[in-house]
């Protein structure tokens, strides 16, 4: 016998938001700044932050989901930064490093080649004197790389690309660069200069300030989800439901069900659930499309707590890169470093965070080896002396960890987007939106904003329709 679903229509609030992670909180934010009452947050965990939050482990040691900073792209997300996080928090230097051919470089590697042997260094040399020759035809509008795995060698040369461009990445996305565009990179990927590179070069200079995240901010305590927490409180808490899922979305009727059979109503919708999960949830005729083209990574982060005080050589780094493929980690963070609150006893403790790329094309899927194997990885390339100084370890899967910027995505990605939005359903976020250069917690924060003002004020978006006006 079927069971009458409950409603709410007498509360019905006119813009309902799915999901309690950056994204949402910027809508909700901004919706108070606004002073527009008449809106709900619906989150299916028990906390809110998304993929943006933290852990601590029953030892005491405190985790991110991967390395998150912040560092900004808008006056507006500075603003609310520095009035509710910036008292909470440490600034930090960024220091990044690449280890390769058993040391550390400096990042970014293509700016610190006097570290390598001197049969790479002029392999990366002759690269980077190929390119100069061809200088005038990498400008030509005629020549325009086709996938990212051209941009790499068209810009840095077979050198830099084979030693570690190339397989850092394949590493990092598990997926095939001949297949990934390369609109994603904005201001991710330090482009050359070659005047700067030799001169480095002839100078044996070390050259590590580049980059929008060379100085960056960390919370004091509680990790990542500090910063999602604060700025949940500034919203009225009966405007936040916490464990609350939703399971279908009825376009035509607009309304949202969750799994109690709650009904809510919506005028307009704004969504960071994973955009195909949300068109399956809301039988869209675009779903297979979605399902087909739209592409994500899953990994595996591993926290290690250590006995003892930080090795000399990694008390200053932030995080290290790994290309090198009996590594399982393809990036590595000095997560007390960021904090001294990340660990029970700062003293006479430190941690490692480290990030493992899982697809059908990676090495290391077997996730009950995983620890072992890490550990393993973590001796071979120094982080730790041995086996016996590790008193903690956690482990964390997230299936959709990056959004993976294919060539494929680009041809679906805008028409799903602005067929939903003529539906006045917003999908925005990290992986609402399915952009990764994009998809950092300010462009995500940013995204709710905007989602907001275009729908009260007919303002146009930025930030998904533009990204490389944000990150250029």
């Amino acid at each position: 016998m079927a069971t009458k679903l409950k409603t709410t229509k007498q509360k019905q609030p006119s813009i309902l938001i799915l999901g309690a992670g950056p994204t949402g909180l910027g809508a909700a934010y901004r919706l108070q700044e606004l002073g527009h009452k008449n809106f709900l947050i619906l989150e299916k965990n028990k906390f809110v932050g998304g993929l943006a939050t933290s852990f601590t482990d029953k030892n005491g040691f405190t985790w991110d989901i991967g390395g998150h900073v912040i560092h900004s792209h808008y006056k507006y997300f500075d603003q609310v930064f520095n009035k509710h996080i910036l008292l909470h928090s440490y600034t930090l230097q960024r220091e990044a490093w690449v280890w390769l051919y058993k040391k550390f470089i400096p990042y970014p590697f293509q700016y610190n080649l006097h570290y390598l042997p001197q049969k790479i260094q002029n392999e990366c040399i002759e690269g980077l004197k190929n390119l100069k020759k061809n200088i005038a035809k990498l400008k030509s509008k005629e020549r325009k790389s086709k996938s990212f795995l051209d941009w790499i060698l068209e810009n840095f040369g077979k050198g830099i690309a084979n030693h570690f461009l190339i397989p850092q990445n394949i590493k990092t996305w598990g997926y095939p660069l001949e297949n990934l565009n390369y609109s994603w990179i904005g201001d991710r990927v330090a482009q050359i200069n070659l005047k700067r590179t030799l001169k480095n070069i002839a100078e044996k200079k070390d050259d590590i300030a580049w980059g929008p995240n060379n100085l960056f901010h960390f919370p004091k305590k509680r990790g990542t989800r500090f910063i999602w927490e604060k700025i949940a409180k500034t919203i009225p808490k009966e405007k936040i439901q916490i464990n609350n899922k939703v399971e279908k979305i009825n376009r035509e009727k607009k309304y949202v069900q969750t799994a109690n059979g709650q009904k809510y109503f919506y005028d307009s919708l704004i969504t960071s659930i994973p955009l195909t999960k949300l068109l399956k949830k809301s039988k869209h005729p675009l779903t297979k499309k979605a399902q087909k083209n739209l592409v994500s990574s899953q990994v595996t982060i591993v926290g290690l707590g250590v006995k003892g005080k930080t090795l000399k050589k990694l008390k200053t780094k932030c995080w290290m890169y790994f290309p090198e493929k009996n590594i399982p980690f393809f990036r590595a963070t000095v997560f007390s470093n960021y904090s001294k609150n990340n660990v029970p006893d700062h003293k006479n403790q430190w941690s490692l965070m480290l990030e493992i790329s899982q697809t059908k094309n990676t090495n290391f899927n077997n996730i009950g080896k995983l620890i072992d194997q890490v550990i393993d990885g973590a001796i071979q390339t120094k982080l730790i002396k041995n086996k016996n100084e590790v008193i903690s370890t956690w482990k964390h899967t997230e299936k959709l960890a990056y959004p993976t910027p294919t060539i494929s995505r680009d041809l679906v990605i805008d028409n799903i987007l602005k067929t939903l939005q003529k539906e006045q359903i917003y999908s925005r976020g990290r992986f609402g939106a399915w952009k990764y250069e994009v998809g950092n917690m300010d462009h995500s924060f940013m995204q709710g904003v905007e989602a907001v003002d275009n729908i009260l004020n007919d303002k146009k978006e930025v930030t998904i329709w533009k990204p490389n006006q944000v990150n250029g």
